[in-house]
């Protein structure tokens, strides 16, 4: 080989590793500080996180700790408190105390000139505390990741360390809790929906009898009878507003009901409410579930063979077991929060919280003339059945045998769903 070539061939290897090593060095300065490698950080706010029964001092410091934990990636741009109430004063702007919506809060990002608005709420409910962050594009009026984190106990020391968690969450996973379909297979009419790819959220409620109706109840409970149902899956929780807009999003489905009216940042993992029973029925068919009987339902609650439950933890009603009128709340919660309510299939809020839409046609007099083999209700009908009660609900009401009828086509902010599925094809 020349020296001429060899000499070549050594300047093209000097070159390659003085190009690895700038381009590792540009990567370096890249991830120590954005703006030095020509790459513009997010403008981004942080308004001050809103309390609930938790200490407004606590919240100011969380609010600070936020700001700091957001800065650190070196991606964003955070004006400190100082900088932000010189730019409500210089755009003559003040956050509204009841903006709480995400368009709300990207319209304010907007007056105030930057690109993202983080809000976020500490809350002390039935003694179950937790941080909820949320970030919205002010250019989309959307929110762009939510996330949630609950607290080991609700003690000061332990709001900090939720924060923390919370605030990586929402950097890291876009859109929180709404984890990306895995997958879709075209159906029907609706398009695409999610594959069913197991049962998660689902429990299996075996084959066999159970009593259903109260003969302490009222007359549409009216006679106890024994039901043979063949085994099924249903939800452990009602559908969230997360799923719901999952749904709307993937399909472009149009509800009849007004849900967004209880929908805002934070209430990602409220049970979807406002939605008509044809709403819930479309979402159902897209999930490649269904909604279950009245039996099923009722079963599901109560639990099979000689039990006879009242409410699904037994027969006696308890405080904190049930988001009903008794606990005074006025609201739905977050699926799940009543731990001590499950039923004996360990499904969550089958008594309270919100009433659901089950298939079945309501007529007052159907236990008198009901099939004792997996019932499917009247043939026709002006309502549908409601199931479980709510939080308007006494602790009559959110008995796992009281019934009640809603016109098909009504949405309620206290009426929600879960779904269910056949077990055998």
């Amino acid at each position: 080989m020349s020296k001429r070539i060899l000499v070549s061939l050594r300047g093209v290897v000097l070159f390659g590793v003085l190009l690895v090593g700038l381009l590792g060095y540009l990567e370096a300065q890249e991830k120590k500080d954005p703006a030095k490698a020509g790459i513009a950080k997010v403008k981004t706010v942080v308004l001050e996180i809103k309390p609930w029964r938790v200490s407004p001092a606590l919240v100011a410091s969380m609010t600070a700790s936020l700001r700091e934990e957001l800065a650190q990636s070196g991606q964003r741009q955070i004006l400190s408190r100082e900088q932000l109430e010189s730019l409500f004063k210089e755009k003559k702007v003040r956050p509204l105390e009841d903006c709480d919506n995400p368009r709300c809060w990207a319209e304010l990002g907007k007056a105030l000139g930057v690109d993202e608005v983080v809000v976020g709420r500490a809350e002390e409910l039935e003694e179950t505390c937790y941080v909820m962050l949320s970030l919205v594009n002010v250019s989309t009026l959307k929110e762009d990741s939510y996330a949630k984190e609950f607290c080991a106990s609700c003690q000061e020391k332990d709001f900090p360390p939720a924060l923390k968690v919370a605030a990586a969450k929402l950097v890291s996973k876009p859109g929180g809790t709404l984890s990306p379909l895995s997958g879709t297979i075209l159906v029907d009419s609706l398009g695409p929906r999610p594959a069913v790819e197991g049962l998660a959220g689902m429990v299996l409620v075996p084959a066999g009898e159970f009593f259903m109706g109260s003969d302490e109840g009222a007359a549409s409970e009216k006679p106890v009878h024994v039901v043979y149902l063949e085994a099924y899956y249903i939800d452990v929780y009602e559908v969230t507003n997360a799923q719901y807009r999952q749904f709307e999003e993937a399909t472009g489905y149009r509800s009849e009901g007004y849900w967004k009216n209880e929908y805002r940042p934070g209430r990602e993992d409220y049970p979807v409410v406002n939605v008509t029973w044809n709403d819930a029925n479309a979402y159902a068919r897209w999930a490649g579930k269904r909604l279950p009987t009245e039996a099923e339902w009722e079963k599901a609650a109560r639990g099979a063979g000689a039990n006879k439950l009242t409410w699904p933890w037994g027969k006696v009603f308890t405080i904190r077991h049930a988001n009903s009128m008794e606990e005074s709340i006025g609201h739905p919660l977050p699926v799940g929060s009543f731990e001590l309510g499950k039923s004996p299939y360990q499904l969550f809020d089958m008594s309270g919280n919100v009433a659901e839409w089950c298939a079945d046609w309501f007529d007052q007099d159907a236990y008198k003339k009901s099939a004792t083999s997996n019932p499917k209700g009247p043939g026709s009908g002006k309502e549908r059945v409601v199931r479980g009660g709510s939080f308007i609900h006494d602790k009559g009401m959110v008995r796992a045998t009281a019934r009640l009828g809603m016109s098909p086509k009504s949405f309620l902010p206290n009426v929600g769903f879960r779904c269910a599925r056949s077990a055998l094809p």
